[in-house]
């Protein structure tokens, strides 16, 4: 008989000894000596797979991801073991096509421990997974012509002038007008645009609370904004846009690079790359500071 019994009275279902050690064993619940479950000690390789499927009407719809793989690892007593797994989740509606705002999907197989991803796209209001949807460039070069030219400045010109609302529209390639689905002081959205020939909008002065930003982010808008190269990429359709001072641009593409040309001028500003749109962290605290 122990000193110190669980049960103190066997015919008594309620003597349980709670003073007994069993019931106070610091290493109840635990595995000290490892025979119970072997101890994972190091994982020594994984590779994980995500595909990004896409449903739903066309511009606005819903992202599901499947994400699977294995890891492999060597347990305690120094065997190899490989353990598979998979989940799926789904995400609400990704915005529509935005002028001066970008969301980013990607596709990517990737490896652990210092691995790095074999392929990685990024687009801007991906209409469907198509060939060019996955590319980050134009197909091909995209550039306005004169007629382009004089029908986005006439649009331009007709646009209000002041506001703190950007303005927009889409000529398709019947000479339709395509209205904007809402506009901010950021962008302008556009629901399933098709068939689009080339875009015109407007940048105006950011109505940012802290003035420094405003003033920092008012000079960017000089050139074009985040998200103005996706009609480029999409619909291979340049976009003209007037800039807070009221200089007519317009971005293309030529040559396997982008540009800016000026309308009144001619003037091209070569290289121009879409993270170019966004504030660096310098300029944000330079601008932070007045």
């Amino acid at each position: 008989m122990s000193v110190d019994p669980l049960i103190q009275s066997p015919g008594n279902s309620q003597s349980i000894n709670p003073y007994s050690y069993i019931m106070n064993n610091p290493l109840a619940g635990t595995d000290p000596t490892g025979y119970a479950k072997e101890e994972l000690t190091k994982i020594e390789h994984t590779k994980t797979t995500e595909k990004v499927a896409v449903t739903g009407s066309r511009i606005k719809r819903t992202v599901t991801t499947d994400v699977s793989g294995t890891a492999t690892f060597t347990t305690g007593n120094g065997a190899t073991k490989t353990q598979s797994f998979s989940a799926t989740y789904s995400g609400g509606k990704v915005a529509s096509m935005d002028i001066g705002s970008q969301k980013n999907i990607a596709q990517k197989s990737g490896e652990g421990n210092g691995g790095t991803n074999q392929s990685q796209i990024s687009v801007t209001g991906s209409a469907e997974e198509s060939t060019s949807a996955k590319l980050s460039v134009p197909s091909k070069d995209v550039l306005g012509t004169k007629e382009m030219d004089s029908q986005a400045t006439e649009i331009i010109n007709n646009f209000e002038s002041g506001g703190t609302k950007e303005q927009g529209i889409l000529v398709d390639k019947s000479g339709k007008h395509i209205e904007p689905e809402s506009c901010n002081n950021k962008g302008c959205s556009f629901d399933s645009p098709k068939n689009i020939r080339f875009v015109a909008h407007s940048h105006v002065e950011s109505n940012h609370p802290h003035s420094g930003m405003a003033e920092a982010t008012t000079k960017k808008r000089e050139m074009p904004g985040p998200g103005d190269h996706s009609f480029l990429v999409k619909k291979n359709a340049p976009n003209y846009f007037r800039t807070p001072s009221g200089v007519i641009k317009v971005l293309e593409y030529k040559g396997g690079q982008y540009q800016v040309r000026t309308l009144s001028t001619g003037s091209i500003s070569p290289n121009w790359n879409p993270s170019d749109a966004n504030l660096s962290r310098r300029e944000i605290k330079k601008a932070l500071k007045r």
